[in-house]
């Protein structure tokens, strides 16, 4: 088993987003990550678990911040329940 493999296993209830995003690039999970270290400043934010944890292996995947992530789930849900 992969070490995204793995991740993905071990923290896949942890959070709303956790094992529902795959890197388009190479496959592998997103990951929540967070970033500050002042508690107002902090945004939280999911990433390719392969750009965080090598960064050589997947350098041109995405990074995206959870609030936007969550305002696009809700657009998308919202046009296909309409």
């Amino acid at each position: 088993m992969s070490d995204s493999q793995h991740h993905a296993k071990h923290y896949c209830y942890r959070y709303t987003f956790s094992s529902k995003i795959e890197c388009g690039i190479c496959v592998a999970s997103y990951v929540h990550r967070i970033s500050g270290k002042q508690k107002e400043k902090q945004y939280f934010y999911w990433s390719c678990y392969d750009k965080v944890s090598l960064k050589e292996k997947c350098p041109k995947s995405l990074t995206i911040r959870e609030d936007i992530l969550k305002e696009m789930f809700v657009e998308v849900y919202n046009s296909i329940t309409a």
